[in-house]
């Protein structure tokens, strides 16, 4: 197990915390046969909540008044500071405007320009 790459190693204990969720096993019958300790365990999911945790909280943006102006919308523009403005055609589907604006969000805040 040490000998696995990082991420084999949250892939391993992400499933493991989640089998525990599913099945009617103890925490000590399911590392038993996992052939790992409960304080990994306990130590993992500590880990792996904190980790959730932190994402979520990076990735959530404020909710901000939003207006929509006439009924023919031909493309969405959003600002997100002065310097940075997404514009993008009315027919874009949500996941691509999913994507661009994680991104945007995401160049924001390495660059603290939002």
């Amino acid at each position: 197990m040490s000998s696995a790459p990082k991420s084999d190693r949250v892939v391993f204990w992400r499933n493991l915390i989640a089998q525990r969720q599913s099945s009617q096993l103890t925490v000590s019958e399911l590392c038993e046969q996992a052939g790992v300790s409960p304080a990994s365990f306990f130590q993992w999911q500590r880990r792996l909540q904190a980790t959730d945790q932190a994402a979520r909280s990076a990735i959530t943006p404020a909710l901000v008044p939003v207006r929509v102006v006439g009924d023919r919308i031909t493309q969405i523009t959003v600002e997100l500071s002065p310097a940075v403005r997404i514009q993008l055609g009315s027919d874009c589907d949500a996941a691509t405007l999913e994507r661009v604006l994680r991104a945007a969000l995401a160049v924001c805040q390495e660059s603290a320009s939002c």
